[in-house]
């Protein structure tokens, strides 16, 4: 989804009398640890594209714009696997295994309460506060020194610890694994960690999937500091936007077409992928 966003950007000055002009910047300055960035803070720029508006600690900092895609993403659960078996049983709670929050991703670590097991059908209970068992990708050891190109991206991080065995459980979104390990298949050439995103399925893999309770709102086209009245400029526009050809084409041209809203040009299947499906069905 974020590599969409600047081209959904783009896109709407066909329906509204606006340039929106994207640029890069680090995601920390964005969105922090459970906390907003210094740079939409401070105003280094009006928004940042294509956060998903979850339940929890962003609300108090930010104001999130309309949605650019349906409410698709779900948490998941990654572990390293043994033998095909994974090491943590998905019948697990969680509370006795260390378990590592990805710094500036959603899902945040503020709404792992929320979220049931499937399983078991009871919650799980992971001890966010400091002292207890989740850690951060801020605490690996050694990320630098043998993946020098790559531990800037936290997922990238959060892998690395689970392999390396400085944590046992990655919470991360349910497709993330497979976005990385499709690209990789593609061209291996990529900025993420390829050597360790081909191993999904081989050395880990998910033991719980399709967790929507963390999520209000589907990819939003931006995040930005409470008050700064960006989503009463940006939302008509893009409520124009879903309507349109050009919506559906990006779609059709980013892989998205099945997560975004339908209208009367997507060619939607209906079909609900395997990570968006809960563990239990």
């Amino acid at each position: 989804p974020a590599r969409a966003g600047p081209d959904v950007a783009a896109a709407l000055s066909e329906v509204c009398e606006i340039e929106v002009t994207t640029i890069e910047a680090n995601w920390d300055d964005c969105w922090g640890d459970n906390v907003i960035g210094d740079g939409t803070l401070q105003g280094w720029y009006h928004g940042c594209q294509t956060y998903t508006q979850v339940r929890g600690v962003r609300n108090r900092y930010l104001d999130f714009s309309a949605p650019i895609l349906q409410n698709n993403k779900r948490a998941g659960f990654l572990t390293r696997l043994q033998d095909g078996s994974p090491e943590v049983s998905p019948e697990s709670d969680l509370s006795d295994v260390t378990v590592v929050d990805i710094v500036g991703w959603a899902p945040t670590p503020d709404v792992i309460s929320t979220l049931k097991n499937r399983c078991t059908n009871e919650f799980f209970d992971v001890d966010v506060n400091p002292g207890g068992n989740l850690v951060t990708t801020d605490d690996e050891v050694g990320c630098l020194e043998k993946y020098p190109e790559f531990c800037s991206n936290a997922n990238d991080v959060a892998l690395y610890m689970l392999l390396e065995g400085q944590a046992d459980v990655v919470y991360i979104y349910a497709d993330q694994a497979k976005f990385y390990f499709d690209a990789c298949a593609v061209d291996p050439i990529q900025a993420e960690n390829c050597e360790l995103w081909r191993q999904f399925g081989e050395t880990f893999g998910y033991i719980h999937m399709g967790m929507d309770e963390f999520a209000i709102a589907g990819t939003t086209l931006s995040i930005s500091k409470k008050g700064s009245g960006l989503p009463a400029i940006l939302d008509p526009c893009i409520e124009k936007l879903l309507e349109t050809e050009t919506y559906a084409t990006l779609c059709d041209k980013w892989g998205l077409t099945e997560d975004c809203f339908p209208n009367d040009f997507t060619n939607q299947t209906g079909t609900t992928p395997v990570y968006n499906v809960p563990t239990n069905e």
